[in-house]
């Protein structure tokens, strides 16, 4: 998600984007932690743990992905505030 940052005074984009994370755990994460470590040691791909509750991913396919929320862009967000 675009998040408003204080201190450069502007709305930034993602964290997963500007950090170049593969997966972003929000909120209270420990649970989120723990299903992540054991989805690894059980074998999955980094890139397959799309099934956690709580952490975002970049993806440009949304096919298979069953319910999501689907929210405007950086682009159309950055200088909108009514947008944002």
């Amino acid at each position: 998600f675009a998040h408003y940052d204080y201190w450069s005074d502007s709305v930034r984009r993602s964290v997963l984007f500007d950090s170049k994370a593969d997966l972003l755990a929000y909120g209270m994460g420990e649970s989120h932690i723990i299903e992540i470590a054991d989805s690894l040691r059980n074998g999955i791909p980094l890139k397959d743990i799309i099934h956690v509750r709580g952490t975002c991913f970049k993806t440009s396919n949304l096919s298979g992905l069953g319910p999501h929320i689907m929210v405007p862009s950086f682009e159309t967000i950055k200088d909108d505030k009514a947008e944002f």
